[in-house]
């Protein structure tokens, strides 16, 4: 049946969205009307407001930035004793991002309808991450909702931490990069054309820098069509293979020397507070993991984790499989064994989670300390070397003058 996402006023004259199905516009607005609903706004399809770089290439899930204030704002309510439709009405307002309103709202919909909140979760498993779902359920069932959320907040809290400063980290290589392109596209649109003709007119062989920068230049001016046909199938390849790729350009970045140590202490420290966070909520450990893996990145990790959880239900202990795990940090790796084997799995992770943090970050650091010089110096020979290049040719000009 045809998914609806809406925009309607209540009895109360408050602005809701959400969601429904129905068989036509109609029997949409017929549903509508039965709850009391005015729409203002009916669309076909849930995602009609998500923008279209979101449902097609970045995915409707939003970040963990994004769904840090919802959870502060619902944990606040829900330990001053809110209802929990009552929150989700109130933070549902709050949402900046359309996808997590629609589902906030569709959520609270469900739940006034008399279904579970496990139920109202799994119908939106393209928005609310796997581990966050479980925890939500794990703590509606133990009636600890409010703590529940406490907790995912302090995990959100971290993770939207880590990618500010990464993001913050890589504004001066951005920058740097970009006014690398800029002189590359003077000399080769500019000082290049001006160059080649004296060469000709003195009847001598331009060097290859400057040819290879003419071809160039030819190649984006006479066949820009073509060229921008190449880009464009290239954005699309990698936009359909984005997943493969990704998993491929993973294990690249684990293998190497400055982004290899950060990536296993980063995804070490995510799995252990999401292990942690499951177990602390009463799950088992197969079930714990299989939720912390939802989180970790395709490739090696899923891999290894898949791998973990099935040696677990054939009857391994938890620290034999994940020790198995060759990526995972040392550190790590001892206290979830310690924890495993005097039956003190959560409070052990909770401190790998804590001692971890501090040097994740200090490992992040040094990363990005090596990496801009490297790449200053990278771009620093290549444009130097051209620059050389081109001054070169000059002096020979003046040498075939005189």
């Amino acid at each position: 049946m045809p998914n609806f996402s809406y925009t309607a006023i209540d009895t109360r004259g408050a602005t809701t969205r959400g969601a429904l199905v129905a068989m036509s516009e109609t029997e949409a607005l017929e549903a509508l009307a039965r709850k009391g609903l005015t729409p203002t706004d009916l669309r076909r399809g849930t995602g009609a407001a998500v923008p279209w770089w979101q449902r097609e290439i970045g995915g409707a899930k939003p970040k963990p930035a994004r769904l840090l204030p919802v959870f502060v704002s619902l944990a606040t309510l829900l330990e001053a004793q809110v209802p929990l439709t009552d929150a989700l009405r109130f933070v549902e307002a709050q949402a900046e991002d359309p996808a997590l309103r629609i589902a906030i709202s569709g959520t609270r919909e469900d739940l006034e309808n008399g279904q579970t909140l496990q139920q109202a979760l799994a119908e939106r498993d393209d928005v609310f991450p796997a581990r966050i779902a479980s925890l939500l359920v794990m703590g509606d069932r133990s009636d600890t909702l409010a703590e529940t959320c406490q907790r995912i907040v302090h995990m959100l809290r971290s993770e939207a931490e880590v990618a500010a400063e990464v993001r913050s980290a890589l504004v001066y290589p951005v920058i740097l990069l970009g006014m690398s392109l800029l002189v590359l596209s003077l000399l080769v649109f500019y000082l290049v054309p001006t160059l080649l003709p004296v060469f000709e007119t003195a009847d001598a062989t331009p060097p290859a820098v400057l040819q290879g920068m003419d071809a160039v230049r030819r190649a984006l001016t006479d066949d820009g069509l073509s060229v921008l046909a190449l880009v464009l199938a290239a954005g699309l390849a990698l936009v359909l293979l984005r997943r493969p790729m990704r998993a491929v350009l993973h294990r690249a970045l684990i293998a190497a020397p400055v982004t290899g140590p950060y990536l296993r202490k980063r995804h070490s420290l995510s799995f252990c507070q999401n292990l942690g966070l499951m177990v602390e909520a009463g799950m088992s450990s197969v079930d714990g993991i299989e939720a912390a893996e939802a989180a970790m990145p395709a490739g090696p990790w899923r891999s290894a984790l898949r791998t973990a959880r099935t040696e677990i239900e054939a009857g391994a202990s938890l620290s034999t499989a994940i020790g198995r795990i060759s990526f995972l940090d040392p550190m790590a790796a001892s206290l979830i064994q310690a924890g495993d084997e005097t039956d003190r799995l959560g409070p052990m992770l909770r401190a790998a989670s804590e001692a971890m943090q501090g040097e994740t970050r200090t490992t992040l650091k040094r990363a990005l300390a090596l990496l801009t010089p490297a790449m200053t110096l990278a771009l620093g020979v290549l444009v130097g070397v051209l620059i050389v290049s081109t001054i070169t040719a000059i002096l020979d000009l003046n040498d075939i003058a005189f």
